[in-house]
């Protein structure tokens, strides 16, 4: 297995920057089009006017802004969108919208979320508690997230049958279940034939959930925070009970009882929250159906995402991992809530029972400051979020993003968004590719210029693509976000410094979300699948 693994090698193709034409996309063409256009106009008209020179100066202005404003990349962004975001960040602060406070009333509670009536305080645990004579769902009032202003502050929580959450987005129709995941087995000490049978099993979890009706897409997620000691003896005694006899102080007392010891002096350990989240859409021909027949509505769609829970824990089983929950109301916004206030981890840990977690309405941040170019600050941190820009040019090493996730001495957060494409679009974009780069090679022979390595890589990157939908792959979108939490500017810049030495040594190229920090922080810090919400 491992020889046939050799033979196969995993590898990324380099960051894509074809376009409609000679790598300019669509809004960079139309510009400089409209310019040219121009141009060739007043040259047109030069002949009938008094003075002609200035009807081509004229023309000859325009062509040289348009070239200006359309053709040019910063920091792999064109102006035009570099241009979007400066006047969008213009119209949030001329409208006080990058300074975000929490609006409480007299009593102290928040005046910008809904609280669930009691009439629906009843055992969730129970199947039937939420079903009709006619064994419909019923749900009860929804709870909304607040984060921040941002624009996913029209997402609801629903409950429904053993405590799960549905994370539902009126405004597109979408639905979001998070998995709360745990791996026992570490994949760098596994051997070769294992750790190449985990990454098959991996690749068949992609193409088993592109085949599930109505599926999006997935976010695969690692949070590094901190608990209390607590919570790590609560673990290893779980630990112990799984393993029985020969475990624990049956092994070494004096190491069992040292252990104890340790770590009830320390008040905090540092581990890793790991999830992965499914977003449905509502509007998919192949869900409709199941969603009419189980009553229409907010609750049929939630009912039939419950009928294909089942099938998605049995593909993660496969890759090594196993959901231990599916994220409750409660469970999810702690997640949420420790993302903006990272202090709060070691106290929410210790909650137990009806008390563990945190409310809905206690889920988003307090305050929010996103005046800041480069990074954001919340409630008692300091956040950077980059973008994944570059993955491993040669042959990915199994296990090359444990670089990133194991970056000590900091608290990062880092996922991976994948979202399901069509394959008749996805050749319909490999062939609008193709043609790209046959124009802008034929180009340059025109204008006598070398053949490069970098145009050879890239069309060994469109033909790989090709052969793997070919071959039955299926097609994804990949997009991954880093984000670098820390209590201070001071330490922010020093993590970050850390967290490039880890990109470098998973041969990843990172670059920070300049003016969309706090949308970089909802899509890449927290588990609601927003990725893919303006890539």
């Amino acid at each position: 297995m491992s020889e046939q693994f050799e033979e196969s090698p995993v590898h990324f193709g380099s960051h894509s920057r074809n376009g409609v034409y000679l790598g300019l996309d669509a809004t960079q063409v139309t510009i400089v089009g409209s310019g040219a256009g121009v141009f060739v106009l007043c040259c047109m008209v030069s002949g009938t006017v008094p003075d002609p020179m200035r009807i081509l100066g004229l023309g000859l202005v325009v062509l040289l802004v348009s070239l200006g404003v359309g053709v040019p990349r910063f920091a792999d962004q064109t102006i035009p969108r570099w241009m979007r975001i400066i006047g969008s960040r213009l119209i949030r602060g001329t409208r006080n919208h990058l300074v975000y406070l929490r609006k409480f009333d007299e009593e102290g509670h928040t005046m910008d979320t809904h609280q669930p009536p009691t009439a629906q305080l009843r055992d969730p645990l129970d199947p039937l508690f939420l079903r009709d004579v006619k064994g419909r769902l019923k749900l009860g009032a929804p709870q909304r997230l607040s984060l921040g202003g941002s624009e996913a502050d029209n997402l609801v929580i629903y409950e429904g049958p053993r405590r799960i959450a549905f994370i539902y987005d009126p405004r597109r129709g979408t639905g979001t279940v998070v998995a709360r995941t745990r791996s026992t087995k570490a994949l760098d000490l596994e051997s070769d034939e294992a750790a190449s049978q985990r990454v098959e099993s991996f690749s068949r979890l992609l193409n088993g959930a592109s085949s599930v009706q109505g599926l999006l897409g997935m976010q695969f997620g690692d949070q590094g925070r901190k608990v209390s000691g607590s919570k790590i003896l609560e673990y290893y005694d779980e630990r112990i009970q799984v393993a029985g006899s020969g475990a624990g102080d049956e092994i070494n007392v004096f190491a069992d009882q040292s252990y104890r010891d340790l770590i009830t002096t320390a008040s905090s350990s540092y581990i890793h929250e790991t999830w992965v989240a499914f977003i449905f859409s509502r509007g998919h021909s192949g869900i409709e159906r199941s969603v009419k027949k189980k009553g229409g509505g907010v609750a049929g769609f939630f009912d039939a995402v419950l009928d294909k829970l089942s099938a998605l824990e049995d593909m993660i089983d496969e890759c090594g991992a196993h959901v231990t929950e599916w994220h409750s109301p409660r469970s999810i916004s702690e997640v949420i809530r420790v993302a903006f206030d990272p202090q709060a981890s070691t106290v929410l840990t210790d909650r137990r029972g009806d008390f563990a977690g945190v409310a809905v309405a206690s889920a988003g941040p307090m305050a929010v400051d996103d005046r800041q170019w480069d990074h954001l600050r919340t409630d008692t941190g300091f956040h950077r979020v980059y973008r994944v820009m570059e993955w491993p040019r040669q042959r990915a090493e199994l296990g090359f993003m444990q670089n990133l996730i194991l970056t000590g001495g900091h608290r990062q957060t880092v996922t991976i968004m994948m979202m399901l494409k069509d394959q008749e679009k996805a050749y319909r974009e490999i062939d609008s590719q193709k043609a790209d780069w046959e124009t802008t090679h034929k180009t340059h022979v025109k204008m006598k210029k070398m053949f490069s390595r970098r145009q050879a890589k890239e069309l060994e990157d469109i033909e790989n693509r090709e052969e793997e939908l070919v071959a039955g792959h299926a097609a994804y979108t990949l997009g991954a976000f880093v984000t670098v939490s820390s209590e201070s500017l001071a330490d922010l810049e020093a993590d970050c410094a850390a967290m490039s030495g880890g990109a470098s040594n998973a041969k990843t190229e990172l670059r920070a979300l300049y003016g969309q920090q706090l949308t970089g922080f909802i899509a890449g810090a927290l588990p609601l699948a927003r990725g893919h919400i303006g890539h």
